[in-house]
């Protein structure tokens, strides 16, 4: 009888040994790898989080320098110190902020344990020149575009009834942009269609009284109104005093948009009581980005004369462009832009 073939078997002493090899490694791996410290967070991320907690604050960060930033009027270090420390704690960075003097400004130590982690610099408020007010008008159609204004430290002005009208005023309230109605006048030119909500100087003072009403309503969040078109009807003392009587009576300031040299709005405001201001540049009648920067440059000079100045624009993309590159050529001016409401009259 034939013999049978014996099937071969791996010997188990190589596997037993196989596996008690990768067990050790695996052992190895894990207790003898350095454990790494509770509470500790990459560099990367510490900064990121002192970032989060400053900006919302309202501090600047200043250019040029590491870990140093600029705190706005009013707030005090100690109230920075305690808001970081509680905004690195709540993000699970068991740390603590000390405030310290240096070399003549306050110092924020943020230490892990005994370990200096990040020292910070606090720098006091800058002291302006001059205050400027930019206004953006016409808002009201394109989203997009609005969207681009409301980045800019500008005041909105909005038509009424338009498409995106309240949807514009509603964010620009979300990013403490001030809010304007843009209130539409009849123009000089018959041909100029000033649009939904306009008042005409062949309308009765009564008639002019409800449609302001209503145009006022239609807007949330308002702290004054500006004219769009108008060069007819601001020319008209008569209605110009129901206009502004309507403001006087809701606490809203008048811009006087000097859409005509006969405009009646400013001084009949001021003889009313009622907060007055003007515009002292148009900056985009042409559109042109270098243009526009010229107007800039324009208003910044009228504002180092007068203290402060208020400029109109328009919501088009070279004029957003324009504002946003010239801004670092304010903050080195040292012009400081507001809102409107923070111009005083003189």
């Amino acid at each position: 009888m034939a013999r049978r073939k014996r099937k071969k078997k791996a010997p188990l002493l190589f596997i037993g040994g196989a596996f008690l090899i990768v067990v050790a490694v695996v052992v190895s791996l894990v207790f003898l790898r350095e454990e790494p410290r509770k509470g500790r967070v990459p560099a990367r991320s510490i900064d990121g989080l002192i970032r989060g907690a400053l900006l919302p604050m309202g501090l600047k960060e200043k250019k040029g320098e590491a870990m140093a930033f600029v705190l706005p009027k009013g707030l005090h270090p100690e109230e920075v110190r305690k808001g970081m420390e509680r905004a690195l704690n709540r993000a699970g960075y068991r740390a603590t902020v000390i405030a310290e003097a240096w070399k003549g400004y306050t110092a924020l130590r943020v230490l892990e344990g005994d370990r200096l982690v990040r020292r910070i610099i606090l720098y006091p408020p800058k002291a302006y020149r001059a205050r400027v007010a930019i206004v953006i008008d016409d808002l009201g159609h394109n989203p997009r575009i609005a969207e681009e204004v409301i980045e800019l430290p500008v005041t909105l002005s909005i038509l009424p009834y338009r498409p995106y009208s309240r949807w514009i005023a509603e964010e620009a309230r979300k990013r403490g942009r001030e809010v304007l109605l843009h209130l539409p006048m009849e123009a000089r030119d018959p041909g100029e269609d000033p649009g939904k909500g306009a008042l005409f100087t062949n309308m009765s003072e009564e008639e002019v009284r409800e449609m302001v009403r209503r145009d006022l309503e239609a807007l949330p969040y308002l702290t004054g109104v500006n004219n769009h078109m108008g060069s007819r009807f601001s020319a008209d003392q008569r209605l110009m005093k129901v206009v502004l009587g309507e403001l006087k009576g809701r606490g809203l300031l008048y811009l006087d948009s000097k859409t005509t040299p006969d405009s009646k709005g400013y001084l009949l405001a001021r003889k009313m009581g009622i907060r007055a201001l003007e515009r002292d540049v148009f900056i985009d009648n042409k559109r042109d980005v270098d243009y526009i920067k010229g107007q800039l440059r324009r208003l910044m000079e009228k504002a180092k004369r007068k203290g402060v100045a208020i400029a109109i624009g328009h919501p088009r993309p070279s004029t957003v462009k324009a504002i946003r590159e010239m801004l670092p050529v304010f903050e080195e001016e040292g012009i400081e832009l507001v809102p409107l409401s923070s111009i005083r009259s003189p």
